[in-house]
C-alpha cells in the first residue's frame, strides 16, 4: 500500500485495508496531491518460481480535476485554497475501510468528512484532488475559491449519469464558469494569546500549531477528528462547515 502513512491498519484475515483520505490537500500541475494517491497490490503464492512475476497496483481512491472559467478576484487578491464541498451523505475524506476484493469503501459515520481543502496558488490551471469514490450523480458540490481579499463560490449540480459515480482510480473532470459570481468578504479567526481577549458567546477553532487541521465537528469513537483549514500566518481564513 502506498502511501504507507495513510495506512491506520491492515486486515490480518482478509483483503481489507483501514486508511486516512487527507482532508487537506495539495494541487500540483501534474495531478493530486502524493500523499492521497492511494495504490494497494494483493498478494499471492506461487508453486514454482516462474521467468517473470507481473507487479500490478491499483487506485483506491477516485479524482477531481476542476478547471475555472471567467474568474474574477479583487485586484492583487492571492489564491491560497479551493474548499470542495458535498452533501454530508456524501464524505470525501476521512477514515474509512476498503475491501479489495468488492472494491468498496465503507465507513462509520464521525470518521469522515465532506470537504476537503485543496491548497494552490493558482486556478488558472484547475485543480486536482484525490477522494474517496463516491456516489455523486445528481448531487450538489459547492466549491469556494479562497483569496487574502474575499471568496468566490459557486454550487454546481452534477449530471445524473454514470460518469459521476466515482469508482476507484476513476477520473471526474468538469469546467466551473464562474462568471457573475460575486466576492464575498473572508471569514477570519485570530490567534489567541490570552484568555482575557475572550467573551462569553464567542466562538474559538482548536487547531495544530503545526499543519494545516483543525478538530472538526464530527469525532471518532475516543478521539476527535480532524477538518482542513486555510491559515495566513496566524489567521485561519474561512472555515468549512466541517
Amino acid at each position: 500500500f502506498s502511501p504507507y502513512r495513510a495506512l491506520l491498519t491492515k486486515a490480518v484475515t482478509s483483503d481489507s485495508f483501514y486508511v486516512n483520505i487527507p482532508a487537506s490537500q495539495t494541487s500540483t500541475s501534474q495531478g493530486p496531491d502524493a500523499g492521497a494517491q492511494f495504490i494497494y497490490a494483493l498478494s499471492g503464492e506461487l508453486s514454482e518460481i516462474p521467468a517473470e512475476i507481473a507487479l500490478t497496483f491499483s487506485h483506491m481512491t477516485a479524482y477531481l480535476h476542476i478547471f475555472f472559467k471567467d474568474v474574477e478576484l479583487p485586484s492583487g487578491a492571492t489564491v491560497k485554497s479551493v474548499s470542495i464541498s458535498a452533501p454530508d451523505d456524501c464524505p470525501l475524506a476521512g477514515r474509512a475501510t476498503f475491501d479489495a476484493e468488492a472494491k468498496t469503501f465503507s465507513y462509520k459515520d464521525g470518521y469522515v468528512a465532506s470537504t476537503v481543502q485543496v491548497n494552490t496558488s493558482s486556478v488558472e490551471d484547475g485543480i486536482w484532488c484525490g477522494i474517496m469514490p463516491a456516489a455523486l450523480s445528481g448531487k450538489d458540490l459547492t466549491i469556494t475559491i479562497n483569496t487574502d481579499k474575499g471568496t468566490v463560490s459557486k454550487t454546481v449540480s452534477l449530471p445524473v449519469n454514470d460518469k459521476a459515480n466515482l469508482a476507484p482510480g476513476s477520473v471526474l473532470k468538469f469546467t466551473l464558469n464562474m462568471a457573475g459570481v460575486e466576492v464575498a468578504e473572508n471569514v477570519e479567526y485570530e490567534l489567541v494569546t490570552s484568555a482575557d481577549v475572550l467573551n462569553y458567546g464567542d466562538e474559538v477553532i482548536v487547531a495544530s500549531a503545526l499543519s494545516d487541521y483543525a478538530i472538526a465537528t464530527n469525532s471518532y469513537d475516543n478521539n476527535p477528528a480532524a477538518a482542513g483549514i486555510e491559515r495566513s500566518g496566524d489567521v485561519i481564513i474561512n472555515p468549512s462547515s466541517s
